[in-house]
């Protein structure tokens, strides 16, 4: 009988084992992921300004230019945004942001990006702040907080 039992729980765990190893491999570390999205959406970092012809002048810092596009989807992964904000410099997309309002939409986003690319670490730039880190692709989130009630994701290309 014992030997019986054995077998059964050796027979779970070579069924389940194909289970676990494929979640795990279906979802690729929040390196990897961050750096085959490269960007966000259509947006990919190094391109030039001239291949989003439709993006309009948010901020124009002499060599580095920041824009807004005119029918941008306000919300990611159902979490409404108040803006998304693309800024080129002389070498291509740099950065991207976008910013949702109120601590319930920022605890949304959070969990959001953590669904996405896991836990990250805390970030060292504020309070309430995390980051994942690929090789060539970095993403912040700043939660918000009583002083500011916006949070920020801020997406960069490292160098």
């Amino acid at each position: 009988m014992p030997n019986r039992i054995v077998y059964l729980l050796f027979s779970l765990l070579l069924l389940a084992s194909p289970a676990v190893a494929q979640s795990t491999l279906a979802k690729p570390a929040a390196a990897t992921l961050l750096d085959q999205e490269n960007g966000f959406r259509a947006y990919h970092f190094g391109e030039t300004y001239a291949r989003y012809p439709k993006l309009r002048v948010f901020f124009d810092d002499g060599p580095t230019i920041t824009y807004i596009a005119p029918q941008e989807d306000l919300h990611y992964a159902g979490v409404p945004l108040t803006e998304v904000l693309y800024t080129f410099t002389p070498d291509g997309l740099d950065r991207i942001s976008f910013t949702t309002r109120g601590q319930r939409h920022s605890d949304q986003l959070k969990q959001q990006l953590i669904v996405r690319y896991g836990p990250g670490q805390p970030g060292t730039s504020y309070v309430n702040s995390y980051e994942w880190r690929g090789q060539h692709v970095v993403l912040s989130f700043s939660a918000a907080t009583k002083e500011n009630p916006d949070a920020q994701v801020l997406l960069l290309r490292l160098p």
